[in-house]
């Protein structure tokens, strides 16, 4: 299957979304207990779910879950169970190309191992330029299983892309914000002045740079860190512009929010954006939110496993889901997002109330989720990052006519994401239960939470 098959009309509403905290060159800010409840967070709240062929080919945490093959909980079964159900899709290049020469034609993810492996043979600057580190064995192992069971074992689960679509629009993007005053011109005139020309020189001089030779000459950097999540971010985005859909990412671990830097390069209204003020405190940030629910922290979907996931996706069938493939239009817009945002509400509480029956979990009577619907939130960041817990996404596609690509290369899309924040506060007493006993270790259930 191909993009354009994959692809609704553009006036339509899809609940779908990209899991753009696997991006290759950020996965190491995962830990897999993490991945698993953002895994499971994502299938829970989205109809469908996109994952590209370099996360499945080059992410750490899905190598060594392979390598524990016994474990049946962890996240490459639970991938794979995700795929076999026709949740997951695999979105997987159509050539794999070197300087513009085609070395693979539908390449598998051996072939893309080949084909980096042949890159690092033509540039010796991008020879093991790796984002994760495995041993070569259990690597061609993994690539090997996971191959046959892509091609052999289930059906449909690859969506072939254009990568010079993809490819050239990142470059684009980053091109344009490096002349400009942009987040990323600020990050990289920050980098020492070695890196900074180096940097400049490949974005001017290399005709078909990409991410990878980015992230090879800053990741070391401990400064940089910013600047590779924001280049992650960017290059899940051209993903995501291209099939029309979502991102889902994460504050876990308090690394710099991927999600946050909120890059939206189709939008007019950047300029109104930036005049919104900050607020001064999280009471003001926590008062401007859409809704408040009696919750735990995400953790406790880490308890989910891959049956709980389906059950729960028929309760979402009658509430969230229903909007998928609807018809919208711009003066429906305001009316469906409350709408949306009230199903939503219902779908967690349900969520809740199935974990609490069937698992059990800790309680705090203070513990309580803000869910957000902003274009923009001004100045949360830091005050969320130091107080609890955020999983942002967009939730598909909106129509809006008046928004344009900024790039020829761009999928041009009338439609406008949804951004949807979910906040977890942390009371101190539920700091030290998540920090003393992992979620996925919760046994005993201590009091239900009153509605």
């Amino acid at each position: 299957m191909d993009i354009q098959e994959s692809n609704n009309k553009a006036d339509q509403i899809t609940v779908s979304s990209l899991l753009s905290d696997f991006e290759t060159t950020t996965s190491k800010y995962l830990s897999e207990s993490n991945a698993i409840a953002i895994l499971n967070f994502a299938a829970l709240f989205h109809e469908e779910l996109y994952i590209v062929d370099t996360a499945l080919g080059d992410t750490q945490i899905f190598f060594d879950s392979f390598n524990r093959s016994l474990e049946e909980n962890g996240i490459y079964p639970r991938l794979k169970k995700l795929i076999k159900s026709g949740i997951l899709k695999c979105l997987f290049r159509d050539e794999f190309k070197i300087d513009g020469k085609v070395i693979y034609t539908n390449p598998s993810l051996a072939d893309n191992y080949e084909g980096w492996e042949e890159r690092g043979r033509v540039h010796s600057e991008l020879k093991n330029a790796y984002m994760n580190t495995t041993h070569e064995n259990v690597r061609k192992s993994y690539l090997k299983h996971f191959d046959y069971f892509l091609f052999e074992e289930v059906d449909n689960a690859i969506i072939r892309y254009s990568g010079d679509i993809t490819k050239q629009s990142y470059r684009d993007i980053i091109l344009k914000d490096l002349n400009s005053d942009s987040e990323l011109h600020k990050l990289v005139v920050q980098l020492p002045k070695d890196l900074q020309h180096s940097y400049i020189k490949i974005c001017q001089s290399k005709t078909f740079f990409t991410n990878a030779d980015l992230w090879n000459i800053i990741h070391k950097i401990q400064k940089a860190e910013q600047l590779v999540m924001l280049q992650g971010h960017i290059n899940q985005q051209c993903y995501a512009n291209l099939i029309l859909t979502g991102l889902t990412g994460s504050d876990y671990n308090k690394k710099p929010f991927l999600a946050d830097y909120n890059l939206d390069y189709y939008t007019k209204v950047d300029e109104i954006k930036l005049k919104l003020t900050p607020p001064y405190s999280l009471n003001e940030v926590l008062e401007q939110a859409d809704a408040k629910i009696k919750s735990p922290g995400f953790e406790i979907l880490t308890k989910l496993k891959h049956d709980d996931i389906i059950k729960l996706r028929k309760i979402a069938k009658h509430t969230i889901f229903k909007y998928s493939k609807q018809k919208l239009k711009p003066d429906d817009i305001e009316k469906t997002y409350k709408n949306f945002i009230d199903d939503m509400k219902k779908y967690w509480e349900e969520i809740i109330e199935y974990v609490l029956i069937e698992y059990g979990y800790v309680d705090d009577k203070q513990s309580a989720m803000q869910l957000f619907i902003k274009d923009k939130f001004p100045g949360m960041t830091d005050y969320l990052s130091e107080h609890g817990l955020s999983l942002i996404f967009n939730i598909g596609k909106f129509f809006d006519p008046v928004i344009e690509p900024v790039a020829e290369h761009v999928v041009k899309p009338l439609w406008k994401p949804l951004k949807i924040r979910f906040f977890h506060k942390y009371p101190e007493r539920y700091k030290q239960l998540v920090k003393e006993i992992p979620p996925d270790k919760w046994k005993i259930p201590i009091e239900r939470f009153s509605k």
